[in-house]
């Protein structure tokens, strides 16, 4: 007997819509593949991505930190007196330039935050796309063809998100305690 729909189509002639077909399923099989290979790699860049941010960060961090050290050592090492126009220009100079320099360590981290909580963002659909399709693979695919979708027989990925990085709270808090 032949499979009808409500239209009169007949979907059982069809190859593709046939229950074990070959054609079907490698068709099927390659796409998931594809998918989830694709969905891998994307995590994966994202997740580069942010470690490489924080890579910049604290570089930026670093040589902050060395411009205030500098120029705290070129504070101290002015002369004590304070009735000297020259050398008060030149203490509130230096004043200056480390409250500048403690304003670019706040704005490194509020730029760090921003970044990382988009790229955070795209990081968590990506896997909430990366385990809806590796469910799909699961209630599709033999399981003796997992290994071909780089898969285990059930795979759960944990998903690092601002609420579970520490680094990233501790970016957060360093930001706001010193915002004027």
């Amino acid at each position: 007997m032949e499979k009808q729909t409500k239209k009169g189509n007949n979907y059982a002639s069809n190859p593709f819509y046939q229950a074990g077909s070959s054609i079907e399923n490698k068709f099927l099989d390659d796409v998931l593949e594809d998918k989830v290979k694709s969905l891998q790699e994307t995590i994966t860049q994202l997740e580069t991505q942010i470690d490489k941010r924080k890579e910049i960060r604290d570089y930026n961090m670093q040589r902050i930190l060395l411009d205030s050290c500098y120029t705290g050592t070129e504070l101290l090492n002015l002369p004590l007196r304070h009735f000297d126009p020259i050398i008060s220009k030149q203490r509130s100079s230096l004043e200056q330039q480390l409250a500048r320099l403690e304003k670019e360590k706040r704005d490194e981290n509020t730029a760090l935050w921003k970044d990382i909580q988009m790229l955070y963002k795209d990081l968590s659909e990506a896997k909430k796309e990366h385990q809806s399709m590796v469910g799909k693979v699961h209630s599709l695919v033999p399981k003796k063809l997992y290994s071909a979708f780089g898969l285990s027989k059930k795979e759960k990925t944990e998903t690092k998100e601002p609420e579970n990085d520490p680094e990233f709270d501790e970016i957060v808090k360093s930001s706001l305690t010193r915002m004027p």
